[in-house]
């Protein structure tokens, strides 16, 4: 997986979920995977306000997240024909949970609990469809 964008510099990430262990936790993996971890958030609205303003190049959104649902963030993005390299995070890895992350366009599913070598290989599969397919 390239850990940097296609101008060389590290790629940036928003960080969602209302749990500060898993979010800490996720932080800590991407950073130790060479991404620049830009902005977090504790509940959807938050992640999408943060998403806006700072224009990572990926965003991980927990599913369950108060206020707002990381499905409801991405449609909303999606809407907005934000190209954002989103990843569903889930400790919930249903077929419908799956199946409505696909709906909303989302680049992947890191299941919980996870690890650097699932969340490395997750990204990089998003980024691999992302190039292959840039208006998804």
């Amino acid at each position: 997986m390239s850990d940097q964008s296609d101008t060389g510099r590290k790629r940036t990430v928003l960080v969602a979920d209302d749990d500060d262990t898993a979010r800490g936790l996720l932080k800590s993996v991407l950073q130790a995977s060479g991404m620049h971890v830009i902005g977090e958030a504790q509940d959807g609205k938050q992640a999408l306000s943060e998403t806006k303003r700072l224009s990572p190049d990926i965003v991980c959104l927990d599913i369950d997240m108060p206020l707002m649902s990381g499905l409801d963030v991405l449609a909303h993005l999606r809407a907005d024909n934000n190209n954002v390299i989103a990843l569903i995070v889930t400790a919930s890895p249903t077929a419908q949970n799956v199946h409505e992350a696909i709906q909303v366009k989302a680049d992947g599913v890191i299941a919980k609990p996870f690890n650097q070598a699932k969340i490395k290989s997750e990204i990089a599969r998003a980024i691999a469809r992302k190039q292959l397919s840039p208006n998804s």
